[in-house]
């Protein structure tokens, strides 16, 4: 959950937030937000990854 969080902040903070900037004028901002936001996604994924292959580990 804890991944699937991540990610979801990831695209809305990146996504909606650069949108604002973006429409503001201010790119750099909206670049910032977009960096953050992708390495935000990339950590949920990661987490999501090792909880899976935990999961699978435990498995019967």
């Amino acid at each position: 959950m804890t991944g699937l969080g991540f990610v979801m902040f990831g695209l809305i903070f990146g996504g909606g937030l650069a949108m604002v900037f973006y429409f503001l004028g201010q790119r750099t901002g909206a670049i910032v937000c977009v960096a953050a936001g992708g390495v935000a996604v990339l950590v949920g994924i990661v987490l999501q990854a090792r909880a899976a292959k935990l999961l699978r580990s435990k498995a019967p």
